[in-house]
């Protein structure tokens, strides 16, 4: 125990900033969210979990238990990935002590990974990142390991990453090539035959789907769909992608744009962080192995998928670890001990008021959104069909549909299946309402897609319960 002393008190702060953080949030979440929360609602319900939407289902389980223990799925959300968070922090330190980092550098590397701005931002939502993140540095850490127990846990560990995010399947053929090159043909069937069956086993429903419903085993609803990604289609693209990541590597540990003051000292800052990552993959270089090879064969597969589909930060933070080690190693080719201790407490300082001031953002900007979730929660505990207008990214659908299910709401302006009224006549609408039974509608200021409300001949056709539900009066 005494061993591992200082990694428990890292996880532990790591965990209790989270959760003290987390109470500072004061707005709801993105669509995202929701639509995880919506997978684990059809997975209890022993529905598809696949079908329709462009997420994998291993988060979503994850997040079964607040149906049963009747907890709200965001605030579930958050804790369990602030629970992600502190067991990333386990296997990154015993990745670092199988390259030999020294335990200094190493705990080091740990606090600038877990308060890297972008990881600790990102940590506190409920999306898939931090369950990713972990599952990536523990599948690592067993291919590292190679005995026979962990060669088990590799593959346990990649089939549910597969299941958790798309680039987990990439992942998972680079460490099975690395298992066939690193292997004594006449062993293979013999090491590999149940790992495999294992990982199959938790992919197949994947590609089975896939099969079912699209006569493609590899088909990918992100890439057939397309919003969202950044595919480039000349060299023009490309070259904003790379403009966009190398901006995001460059604020790991804090995002300039936001800070109003010390600008030139922040870019010093900021700029030197890139030189020493540069300088210890140099040192990185020196010594390499099999294995560092495989380690630096993932980051650059990474940082390759991210620039060609979503080079944002959110989307490259589970090679945060890998960053801050790169980093300290370049650091310390200077300083042994006191550059190390500085630049991290600047950096940490930096990451703690970026994510202080993105909650703060995050907070203004999603105050409607808290708003029409709190009148969606008002209306949980009534009976009656809501018609709601859906917002321009579909998270009022989604929150609607968490809270009071698809048989409870009826769409105005058309939702993103295409159904619900359209017609803005005033007459129509009213007419609308009726026929299909609606006995409250949740209008939310910045659409108006009601354009009824704001005509005085059908005042007294509805009632004002809060800011933004109003209850159909039939007449």
């Amino acid at each position: 125990m005494k061993k591992y002393i200082w990694l428990i008190v890292i996880i532990f702060i790591a965990i209790l900033l989270r959760l003290l953080l987390i109470t500072s949030i004061q707005g709801t979440s993105g669509g995202d969210a929701f639509e995880f929360l919506l997978i684990a609602k059809r997975i209890i319900s022993f529905e598809n979990p696949f079908l329709d939407v462009k997420r994998l289902p291993f988060f979503p389980i994850t997040l079964i238990p607040s149906y049963f223990l009747n907890i709200d799925g965001i605030m579930w959300g958050r804790i369990v990935n602030t629970i992600f968070a502190g067991l990333s922090l386990y296997y990154m330190y015993l990745i670092g002590d199988k390259f030999k980092i020294s335990k200094f550098l190493n705990y080091l590397s740990l606090i600038l990974f877990t308060f890297s701005s972008v990881y600790l931002f990102y940590s506190l939502r409920p999306l898939s990142s931090s369950l990713f993140t972990l599952l990536f540095l523990s599948s690592i850490y067993y291919t590292l390991e190679s005995k026979k127990t962990s060669i088990l846990f590799a593959f346990t560990s990649l089939g549910l990453l597969s299941m958790t995010r798309h680039e987990g399947f990439l992942i998972s053929l680079i460490i099975f090539l690395y298992y066939f090159w690193s292997t004594k043909r006449k062993d293979l069937i013999v090491k590999f035959s149940k790992p495999c069956l294992i990982y199959l086993i938790l992919v197949l429903p994947f590609f089975l789907n896939n099969y079912i419903y699209h006569k493609n085993f590899l088909y990918l609803g992100y890439l057939d769909d397309g919003g969202g990604l950044y595919i480039p289609k000349n060299y023009e693209n490309l070259a904003s992608n790379l403009k966009i990541m190398s901006f995001a590597i460059y604020s790991t540990w804090g995002n300039i744009r936001i800070f109003k003051t010390n600008i030139n000292l922040l870019n010093i800052l900021f700029s030197s962080t890139v030189i020493f990552i540069a300088l210890g993959l140099i040192d990185y270089l020196k010594k390499i192995n099999k294995q560092k090879m495989l380690a630096l064969i993932l980051l650059i597969s990474q940082l390759i998928i991210a620039l060609w589909f979503q080079p944002s930060g959110r989307y490259i933070q589970h090679l945060t670890p890998f960053l801050s080690t790169l980093l300290l190693l370049g650091i310390s080719k200077f300083s042994k001990v006191i550059l190390p201790i500085l630049i991290t407490g600047a950096l940490v300082t930096t990451s703690l008021y970026t994510v202080k001031l993105k909650i703060d953002e995050f907070n203004f900007d999603t105050k409607g959104q808290k708003e029409f979730t709190d009148s969606i929660k008002y209306l949980k505990v009534r009976s009656g069909i809501v018609a709601i207008e859906p917002d321009r990214d579909y998270t009022q659908s989604y929150i609607a549909k968490y809270y009071l299910g698809d048989s409870r709401i009826k769409f105005i302006g058309g939702d993103f299946l295409g159904r619900g009224l359209i017609d803005s006549n005033p007459r129509s609408q009213i007419n609308w309402l009726q026929s299909e039974n609606v006995k409250y509608i949740v209008d939310s200021p910045k659409f108006d897609d009601f354009t009824f409300l704001g005509d005085n001949r059908y005042q007294g056709q509805f009632i004002i319960k809060t800011n933004y539900v109003y209850e159909v009066i039939k007449k």
